[in-house]
């Protein structure tokens, strides 16, 4: 461990989620939340962002998720902007 690195560090996320077509068909989610995570060194500023995104199942024990977000505050190497994929399998 490096002088001045944190031996832990937080991230706090708020979030919230809202289905789109429902009471109809209830089988894609709009997401959006906005966080914050601790620095890794002490004195460093916290990266904060925003992230929106949809959740669409696509069978049924198949969900796929895409998002994109940027990191609207924190240090001046921070995150513009990012994208996530993902895919879950139910067994």
């Amino acid at each position: 461990m490096l002088s001045g690195e944190r031996r832990g560090r937080y991230e706090l996320v708020l979030g919230a989620h809202y289905p789109l077509g429902y009471p109809r068909v209830f089988d894609t989610t709009l997401i959006a939340d906005v966080f914050t995570l601790q620095s890794v060194h002490t004195g460093e500023s916290h990266p904060s962002g925003v992230e929106v995104g949809i959740r669409r199942q696509a069978a049924p024990q198949t969900v796929l998720d895409v998002g994109i977000g940027t990191e609207f505050a924190g240090p001046a190497e921070r995150t513009l902007c990012f994208a996530t994929l993902g895919v879950s399998v139910g067994f």
